[in-house]
């Protein structure tokens, strides 16, 4: 719904009241996003989901959620395919004994939830395939072992250092995980490997289901992304942020036995905050001569540092 021409909260709350107490069939849908309604959003948007019309709803998107109750964010967990939602306290109350059996696809945004709330969610959505998770907070360790997981994001890049957040990530099982986007946890564990800041501490097995890695790093590191290659041998697709480059990333003579063993998968890489410096360059180099596959390599760069000079020196 277009309000944007709507003079108050009152009329726009009126109109969606309007709309759900008409409609007559059930509805699959039901998305809510940065609309203004006032002091009473609480009871508002409770009202909306006590509405008979969402008794059996699929798909929920509630953004910043003002003073609703969070069970009420719940009141089709039995129907609910995709759940998209953020910006309140979860209650361990809340998430007691909670089953959401047809959930295929969890998105929190800004939620602060405890662990044992965390994994209890989880355990209630036996089909899951999707777990999206953006700068929750009040946890520090995740154990993944799901059976339908396809896909794990996290990204707590902007959360306070004093903030209880995630540091320790570990997947017992996740037989069908193709994607993890990864925000450098301190310690990451699949199975019986350990890599610890984003570094190999123990191989003990690797991970052939996932084909597509995001990470964010501290420092653009060649050494790190091979453990990750010897981890994920089957990875096809390589997304990078790096906040700033190692001095070098020198491969020639470090890696040429490598070169020799192995076939490097990678049919995509993309790496952000591009500048063309030197450490930049080698990481780029040892891929387009060494991945006998790659299809396509995209060099972002900040407008920042987008200048003639910048062209001249990388053309």
């Amino acid at each position: 719904m277009n309000h944007s021409h709507l003079r108050n909260h009152r009329q726009v709350a009126g109109i969606v009241s309007g709309i759900l107490s008409s409609h007559l069939a059930p509805a699959r849908r039901f998305c809510v996003k940065s609309i203004p309604l006032g002091a009473q959003s609480g009871a508002t948007l409770d009202a909306w989901l006590r509405s008979p019309t969402l008794d059996i709803l699929q798909e929920l998107q509630l953004y910043e959620p003002q003073k609703l109750p969070p069970a009420q964010i719940f009141r089709s967990s039995p129907t609910l395919r995709i759940l998209d939602t953020g910006g309140f306290l979860l209650p361990d109350s809340t998430i007691q004994g909670l089953q959401l059996p047809h959930l295929k696809q969890l998105g929190f945004y800004n939620v602060k939830i405890s662990e044992h709330s965390l994994h209890s969610l989880i355990d209630g959505c036996p089909a899951l395939e999707y777990l999206l998770m953006t700068w929750c907070l009040g946890f520090r360790w995740l154990r993944i072992n799901s059976h339908t997981l396809r896909a794990l994001a996290i990204d707590n890049s902007y959360a306070q250092r004093r903030d209880v957040q995630l540091n320790k990530l570990i997947i017992d099982n996740a037989p069908c995980l193709e994607r993890c986007d990864l925000d450098q946890p301190d310690r990451l564990v699949f199975g019986s490997t350990v890599i610890q800041v984003l570094r190999i501490d123990k191989l003990a097995m690797v991970v052939r289901t996932v084909k597509i890695v995001a990470v964010q790093m501290k420092a653009l590191s060649l050494d790190t992304v091979i453990d990750l290659m010897t981890c994920f041998p089957c990875l096809e697709k390589l997304y990078i942020q790096a906040d700033k480059s190692e001095p070098n990333n020198l491969w020639r003579r470090k890696h040429q036995n490598l070169i020799k063993c192995i076939d490097i998968p990678l049919k995509t890489i993309l790496l952000e905050s591009y500048r063309g410096i030197k450490s930049q360059v080698d990481f780029v180099t040892f891929f387009v001569l060494n991945a006998g596959v790659l299809e396509l390599m995209t060099l972002v760069v900040d407008s920042k540092h987008y200048s003639e000079e910048f062209l001249a020196k990388t053309t």
